[in-house]
């Protein structure tokens, strides 16, 4: 049930502003607001299921140690 207010509530946030960005033809801003409106969709949709993710923050740390590896090696 959570998972459908969540979705639910993800889609009125949708309706509610892009057709605006449409009708006044801010295309890049659509763009934009389409693809974070999918990365958030995405992320609050597992947030509120049963699957076990890892936290931001120790995504970030892992994605910048192996960059940091990356860089000292080449």
């Amino acid at each position: 049930m959570l998972i459908m207010a969540t979705a639910f509530a993800l889609l009125v946030l949708l309706l509610f502003q892009a057709p605006s960005l449409y009708i006044y033809q801010k295309w890049r801003e659509l763009a934009v607001f389409l693809f974070l409106w999918a990365i958030a969709s995405a992320y609050a949709l597992l947030v509120v299921s049963t699957l076990e993710i890892p936290s931001p923050s120790q995504l970030i740390i892992e994605v910048t140690g192996f960059l940091g590896r990356f860089l000292m090696e080449g």
